[in-house]
């Protein structure tokens, strides 16, 4: 497991972490995230993100009170956490069940 913690800061970009799997970047200034080949989890809430990319191996995401107008299909995702976005439409993701 490889954890990247940024938390409380002024991060508006963030670069690709080729073997990062969890990322926990909540309370800063992104407005865009790459794809992150290995990252199972992101927290990601309380920025200035409008879209996120797909994202190959996460499962859980956490990004409420942010600016998304879309999200696309996750593969592996199982679980999503997006309050207070500006989603209009949420595409079926197959892995997830209710």
């Amino acid at each position: 497991m490889v954890k990247l913690e940024g938390e409380e800061n002024k991060l508006s970009t963030f670069p690709v972490q080729p073997k990062m799997t969890y990322f926990v970047g909540d309370n800063n200034q992104l407005t865009s995230f790459p794809i992150q080949p290995e990252m199972v989890e992101f927290y990601g809430s309380n920025n200035q993100l409008t879209s996120f990319p797909i994202q190959p191996k996460m499962t859980h995401f956490y990004g409420h009170n942010n600016q998304l107008t879309s999200f696309p299909v996750q593969p592996k995702m199982i679980y999503f956490y997006g309050r207070n976005n500006q989603l209009t439409s949420f595409p079926i993701q197959p892995e997830m069940t209710l």
